[in-house]
């Protein structure tokens, strides 16, 4: 039977009986990765670099299943600046310099997904999510270029910006439906 939940996703065998997903950009909101795992055995683990994520991270309790990782996503392994947006009440700081002029930025490491599941460990990956404020699209080339194989792959595009952005989604979109991906939400 198929199991149904408000999150946008497929369920598997794999995600219900404790496979291993990875969500990158956390931000302040840990609501979806809370969902997933109670409707879910799944071990997850969560990646945010940016100083104001990892604050709010270790002033919270988290559940046992999430391990989280002061490190971000990119398409080459070593460091990113990452800048703080222009809204001060935000807190998702982005690699694309679109926010206050005078902010030289913060620099974190970062690492390609391959060197990541290598890092921790996993020969697989049953769900990739990413809210990674316009760096999703030289990643999702990257993941491809891989050749790594991984069932779902949750992204928020950020083509707000601009109209070449909304292009680049287009051109994102096509590159992974011919890589055997569908839209499914």
């Amino acid at each position: 039977g198929v199991q149904t939940c408000a999150l946008p996703i497929c369920y598997s065998a794999a995600l219900a009986r404790g496979g291993i997903a990875y969500s990158f950009g956390i931000g302040t909101d840990i609501s979806f990765e809370e969902d997933l795992m109670n409707s879910t055995q799944v071990e997850l683990h969560a990646f945010d670099p940016t100083p104001r994520s990892l604050a709010w991270l270790r002033s919270r309790p988290l559940p046992s299943r999430i391990s989280i990782h002061d490190y971000g996503i990119s398409d080459s392994d070593g460091t990113a600046r990452f800048f703080a947006p222009a809204n001060v009440a935000h807190v998702s700081f982005s690699m694309r310099h679109h926010a206050l002029p005078t902010d030289a930025g913060t620099v974190c490491s970062v690492y390609r997904l391959a060197t990541i599941m290598e890092k921790l460990g996993h020969a697989k990956l049953d769900l990739l999510k990413m809210d990674i404020e316009g760096a999703e699209y030289a990643v999702l080339q990257d993941v491809v270029r891989s050749g790594l194989s991984i069932p779902q792959i949750l992204v928020e595009f950020h083509h707000r910006w601009s109209r070449s952005d909304v292009a680049l989604t287009d051109q994102t979109i096509r590159m992974l439906n011919e890589h055997g991906y569908r839209i499914y939400h």
